[in-house]
């Protein structure tokens, strides 16, 4: 297993025309992940889809293991902050909930490619490590919206409700993304999901 140090870029693309060579790579990795999965996934592939060479590839990824690495970051770096977002409205805690189950929903809705192709992705164990790390961070968000609104309630109840809240959210969307991927547009899903989250604060 590659090392904790060699699962960032090599370099990071400043100039545009390096920009969209790295842009470029991502696509194509997306791509091949859809179609071959992680197991079928080469740089040299990835290389030929994004019409660069394999040499100009290694310049910003050592190998497939870092370029998918570097695509579940980015992805999580941006639903972090989407989510941090919301987190910080001025709104009732049963509002936040709604908010909050409606832009997740979204976000999985407009990035539905890209976690499809993650998906073969996730279940590695440095990737499982991202993950947690990303969901331990909205959780500690979530755990203090929820202290500050039920100031009757122990924090250790809180960071449970927290937690239940988050995995909620992101296993039962991430479960019908995978099953029934349709289904995440229809009305009665975000609204099922809301309910059940509203019923983790009743009490």
């Amino acid at each position: 297993m590659p090392s904790a140090g060699a699962l960032g870029p090599r370099k990071v693309a400043r100039q545009a025309r390096a920009v969209a060579t790295v842009e470029a790579i991502h696509e194509a990795a997306i791509q091949l992940l859809t179609e071959v999965g992680y197991d079928g996934l080469t740089t040299t592939l990835v290389a030929q889809r994004a019409g660069v060479s394999v040499g100009t590839l290694y310049q910003y990824y050592g190998d497939k293991h870092s370029l998918a690495v570097a695509l579940v970051r980015d992805y999580l770096g941006h639903v972090e902050a989407a989510l941090r977002g919301v987190l910080e409205e001025e709104r009732s805690l049963p509002t936040l909930a709604r908010h909050l189950v409606r832009r997740f929903v979204t976000l999985e809705i407009e990035h539905r490619e890209l976690c499809g192709a993650l998906r073969t992705v996730f279940v590695l164990p440095d990737v499982q490590q991202a993950l947690a790390a990303a969901t331990g961070a909205i959780t500690e968000v979530l755990a203090k919206r929820i202290v500050d609104a039920k100031p009757e309630w122990p924090a250790s109840r809180a960071r449970e409700v927290a937690t239940m809240w988050s995995t909620m959210i992101s296993g039962t969307t991430g479960e019908m993304l995978g099953r029934s991927p349709q289904s995440l547009s229809e009305p009665w899903f975000a609204e099922a999901l809301e309910v059940a989250v509203l019923a983790l604060l009743r009490g």
